[in-house]
């Protein structure tokens, strides 16, 4: 069937690495665009506000990132930042449906941005 929703980043789940595990997993949605995940996604530490180098695999038929750091987690509260022109299979993306009508037509807001908190 058609696909006219955007991704939704909201509709995410976070699985928190365990302490025996360093993998923080990103359950999605939908599937997105391949080849644009590995460039599309980066995690900063709020309060330091450094970018944590991670790794990127995609596992379960493209529905779950595993994101493993290069340096252990900290404590802490984390964002990670999404490219809005990240797409999914049918080429929407955060910033837009695929197909639209941009003659007066507001888009919908989607937020870029996905949070969470490491203990």
């Amino acid at each position: 069937p058609a696909d006219h929703t955007q991704p939704d980043p909201s509709d995410w789940k976070i699985t928190i690495p365990r302490k025996d595990d360093t993998k923080l997993r990103v359950t999605l949605a939908e599937p997105l665009d391949h080849a644009m995940i590995e460039t599309s996604f980066v995690i900063e530490h709020l309060a330091s506000e450094e970018q944590i180098s991670t790794s990127i695999t995609v596992e379960s038929n493209e529905r779950v990132l595993v994101f493993t750091p290069h340096q252990p987690w900290r404590s802490g509260h984390y964002s990670i930042v999404i490219n809005p022109l990240l797409e999914d299979l049918s080429g929407n993306s955060l910033e837009r449906p695929f197909e639209v009508d941009l003659q007066g037509v507001a888009l919908p807001v989607i937020g870029n941005r996905v949070e969470f908190t490491m203990e």
